[in-house]
């Protein structure tokens, strides 16, 4: 079994294994800390290196509740936006 966690590598678009790195390993070594509060939502950043292109990136851990919260806020925005008229030039 590979090392890491299956996720998404947004650089190769694989669902595949990428392993935790350390931060100081990472251009992201200056981008602490890793808990951070979000507008009400505490966020836990992951250093991910994908095992498929090597492609380094962060991920979030948040809880689902709040996935579902943002979800519904987008479905309400993109219904309000609908209902704007194009500017007029």
């Amino acid at each position: 079994m590979a090392d890491g966690t299956k996720v998404f590598c947004p650089k190769c678009g694989d669902f595949t294994f990428c392993k935790s790195i350390s931060i100081s390993d990472t251009p992201f070594s200056n981008s602490r800390p890793r808990r951070k509060y979000l507008t009400g939502v505490m966020a836990f950043k992951r250093y991910r290196s994908c095992h498929t292109c090597g492609h380094e990136f962060v991920t979030a851990e948040i809880p689902f509740e709040e996935v579902e919260k943002v979800s519904s806020l987008l479905s309400k925005l993109k219904e309000l936006t609908a209902t704007l008229e194009p500017p007029k030039v």
